[in-house]
């Protein structure tokens, strides 16, 4: 039996009123960054680690940040909601089950990895690396929202893709109907994600590469096929090949190289912030 996208967006948890509150605080195309400050000191958790990827080597900024006040007003309300709605819904979907099908950990790990990849060809593109960064993070958030209602159907996705050595994504698709990726695009914006974002996981949907497609998009399918080369996770299972036209996005060997060392160093960095 199929699954209706409406239904499942409704089992999605409700965060706390404190997150609430900071979350619809966001949503307004301004705020002081007094209150900005107030709502995340409601939040202690989520504060916390805002300082401290303040402070990491992932925005590059040339001097310590050493107050949420500071933060918000250096960093930029765009950059602020993107990563507040990233750590909030992080938080969501830890694998708090002693049951779980998936090893949550192995997929945030495969998310933030792809992420951080994306992030860094994004800033050699030139382009917005905070939305490219945020897109490639969730890319793959349908996949534990499935399970965390249909953990049969993921199991039995699982065994199947490693039997047929068959792409995850097809697998799922055929035993739930569901395009995961399309299920993280709408449940983003669900919870009033940015715009930009959802548009940009929306555009991974498709099975075969569009030639019209975005560098955005690019983007996104060459840090995950990169990913996926290096981690052993069920999102790593995919016979589909990749187009020449985006792995030319990087130009040069060199380059490639040299983008993946700086990813190494950024996802250290990271990994405890986002992942615990």
């Amino acid at each position: 039996m199929s699954l209706d996208i409406e239904q499942v967006l409704k089992t999605l948890p409700t965060m706390t009123k404190e997150v609430e509150s900071l979350l619809d605080t966001l949503k307004q195309d301004f705020v002081e960054p007094k209150i900005l400050e107030g709502k995340l000191v409601a939040c202690p958790v989520i504060a916390g680690r805002v300082l401290q990827i303040s402070n990491s080597s992932f925005y590059g900024l040339s001097r310590e940040i050493s107050s949420l006040r500071e933060a918000t007003i250096i960093l930029g309300q765009h950059t602020l909601k993107s990563l507040i709605y990233s750590l909030a819904a992080m938080d969501e979907f830890k694998g708090s089950k002693d049951n779980n099908v998936l090893d949550y950990t192995l997929i945030w790990q495969h998310s933030l990895y792809s992420a951080c990849l994306a992030r860094t060809i994004a800033d050699y593109k030139k382009l917005n690396a905070s939305d490219i960064f945020t897109a490639a993070l969730f890319q793959h958030f349908g996949i534990l929202i499935l399970e965390n209602i249909e953990q049969e159907k993921i199991s039995q996705a699982i065994t199947l893709s490693k039997a047929q050595n068959a792409s995850f994504k097809k697998t799922i698709f055929h035993i739930t109907k569901l395009n995961y990726i399309n299920l993280s695009a709408e449940a983003l914006n669900y919870w009033h994600f940015p715009v930009s974002v959802c548009e940009l996981i929306h555009s991974l949907k498709k099975e075969k590469i569009d030639p019209e497609r975005s560098t955005e998009t690019k983007i996104l399918q060459l840090s995950n096929f990169i990913t996926s080369a290096f981690l052993k996770s069920p999102l790593s299972i995919d016979n589909n090949p990749i187009d020449k036209e985006i792995l030319d996005i990087v130009e040069s060997e060199a380059d490639f190289i040299r983008l993946l060392e700086q990813t190494d160093i950024l996802y250290a960095q990271m990994a405890s912030n986002f992942i615990g």
